[in-house]
């Protein structure tokens, strides 16, 4: 009776343990670029979808600095105006800022052939190697199914 009682508190605990290791893995963050997916995945007509990419985040940011992986980190310092410690080669990078401080940086794994499956890319200006991006920026997305598997076009609408 004893040893029941002892194995039903060792299943009691080792239940309980693993409810709270799947709840941590469903609540842990998420990241930037996941999230802006999963939006543009919620809209009712993807193929016309207006998305803002303030619903994506849960900090606050005055502007976005969108890199496409192909530039320096001193190129990337000159850019933001501030020192860049989250610079990883040749990857892109989101930097979010508020009042000049980094407050969000995301790396963002590139392939040099053709975009990752779930790789968000943003239209940037021609001749420029990032974008910058206001708080109130709207973007109209195009979904493209390509070699490496579905990406997103986000173009600037506002």
């Amino acid at each position: 009776m004893a040893g029941e009682t002892k194995m039903r508190r060792q299943n009691a605990f080792l239940s309980t343990g693993l409810i709270i290791f799947a709840l941590f893995g469903c609540f842990r963050s998420q990241t930037v670029e996941s999230a802006i997916v999963a939006r543009i995945n919620s809209c009712p007509n993807p193929s016309s979808c207006q998305i803002s990419l303030r619903g994506a985040t849960n900090f606050e940011w005055d502007q976005l600095y969108v890199f496409d992986g192909g530039d320096s980190k001193k190129d990337r310092e000159l850019a933001l105006g501030i020192a860049d410690d989250g610079y990883r080669e040749f990857d892109g990078q989101f930097v979010f800022l508020q009042g000049h401080k980094i407050v969000h940086e995301e790396n963002i794994p590139t392939n040099i052939e053709h975009p990752i499956s779930g790789q968000v890319l943003f239209d940037v200006p021609d001749g420029h190697r990032f974008g910058i991006y206001p708080h109130d920026a709207t973007f109209s997305v195009t979904i493209i199914n390509g070699t490496g598997g579905r990406y997103y076009q986000l173009k600037q609408t506002k």
